[in-house]
């Protein structure tokens, strides 16, 4: 995850996180 972290996607990455948050 730390490589995904390091580039430009944490649009991508706070998507996911929400995503999980409500399952």
């Amino acid at each position: 995850f730390n490589k995904y972290i390091s580039r430009p996607r944490r649009i991508e990455l706070a998507a996911m996180l929400s995503l999980t948050e409500r399952h």
